[in-house]
């Protein structure tokens, strides 16, 4: 990929996730991305073109990054802990998904597929491997905590979910220390809870 194509689905990227995908002109891309105007039809075509380059290319990230992670981390676990944030989700805005699943459904259909294809296997695959090791509980299915996992980190990404909130990160933190406990097997849990227990 060029410098130059790259710089514009990073800017186009950030445009899109912020602010919708009907507000986001090519000419305010081409502007973020200090480029002309021409220089994204050539490259895209299109705003549809444009769109689907994004979209590929956050998929293409999101792959590698949990690959890199599977790669560093010998602890299952915490492979599930890393990836919980991933990065090209967390900017993505509502009226993003909403804007693309109404007036893009082959794009959306094709990032839904990637997911099911792709990204839902390995996190069940961690999923599974930390229930063998004894870390998560052998009582729920890889499939429904992952839909569980997911339901409540799309909760937490709604706008205005944590308005009035003095901390918002911490509220989200302790949301989460909720979530990973209520899935951590009662033997795992009471082995990490011992080494506190002996220093009080």
């Amino acid at each position: 990929m060029s410098g130059k194509r790259e710089r514009v689905i990073e800017a186009a990227s950030a445009l899109f996730f912020k602010q919708g995908i009907a507000e986001t002109g090519m000419e305010r891309i081409a502007e973020a991305a200090s480029v002309s105007k021409m220089t994204l039809y050539n490259y895209f075509q299109n705003k549809e073109g444009l769109l689907r380059a994004v979209i590929e290319t956050m998929m293409q990230k999101a792959e590698k990054d949990t690959d890199r992670v599977l790669a560093e981390e010998s602890d299952p676990f915490n492979a599930l802990l890393r990836l919980r944030n991933a990065a090209e989700y967390a900017s993505i805005s509502e009226l993003f998904v909403k804007e693309l699943l109404d007036g893009y459904p082959d794009i959306a259909a094709d990032l839904m597929e990637f997911e099911k294809g792709n990204m839902v296997g390995r996190i069940e695959e961690i999923i599974f491997r930390s229930q063998q090791s004894g870390m998560l509980r052998k009582d729920v299915s890889p499939h429904v905590m992952f839909m569980f996992m997911m339901a409540v980190k799309e909760y937490m990404s709604r706008p205005g979910i944590w308005s009035g909130m003095p901390d918002a990160h911490a509220a989200r933190e302790q949301v989460l220390s909720l979530m990973y406990k209520g899935i951590l097997s009662e033997d795992y849990r009471r082995t990490a809870e011992e080494p506190d227990a002996g220093t009080s």
